[in-house]
C-alpha cells in the first residue's frame, strides 16, 4: 500500500504590505491553471486539500482542485502559513488514513525543505510548482523525513 502526496507550492503573488494577505497575481492564476491542467492530464483524482490559510495559497489549493473536480472542502491551516517542515510533517502525518491522495499547498522556503526531506532529493520549488511523492506507508502518520 502506499500514499500519494502531491505538494504545490503557491502561485505567483501581489506584492503587498502585509504577507499573510497578497492574492494572486494574473501570472500566478496562470501558473496555477498551467499546473492544474497539468494534474488533469496525470489523471489526478484528490481526497483531501491541505493548505495554508493566507490567501495566495487558499487560491492556489481551490484553483487546483478545480481542475481536478474535486468538490469537498479545503483544510484551510493558519500553522501552515510560512510553516517551518516539521509543522509541514506533523499536519500531513494527521491526515486521515482513509485519504489516498493528499494535496498540500503552502510556501517557501518550509515546502521545498519538507519535500526535500521527505524525498531524500533536493527541491528548490518554484511558483506554482508541483511534486508528485509516492509514499510507501500505509497510514500518514508513518511518513518522515529520510
Amino acid at each position: 500500500m502506499a500514499k500519494t502526496l502531491i505538494v504545490a507550492r503557491h502561485g505567483h503573488a501581489l506584492e503587498q504590505e502585509d504577507d499573510y494577505e497578497r492574492r494572486l497575481s494574473d501570472k500566478g492564476v496562470a501558473e496555477v491553471n498551467a499546473a492544474g491542467t497539468a494534474l488533469v492530464a496525470r489523471s489526478v483524482r484528490l481526497d483531501a486539500v491541505l493548505t495554508s490559510s493566507a490567501p495566495r495559497a487558499a487560491e492556489t489549493a481551490r484553483l487546483l482542485a478545480k481542475h481536478c473536480a474535486f468538490a469537498e472542502p479545503l483544510q484551510e491551516d493558519e500553522e501552515l502559513y510560512l510553516a517551518e517542515p516539521l509543522t509541514i510533517l506533523k499536519r500531513v502525518c494527521a491526515t486521515p488514513k482513509h485519504v489516498e491522495t493528499l494535496l498540500l499547498v503552502g510556501h517557501n522556503p518550509g515546502l521545498s525543505t519538507f519535500v526535500s526531506s521527505v524525498s531524500g532529493q533536493p527541491h528548490e520549488l518554484r511558483t506554482a510548482q508541483v511534486v508528485h511523492l509516492r509514499l510507501d506507508v500505509n497510514q500518514w502518520g508513518e511518513v518522515s523525513f529520510e
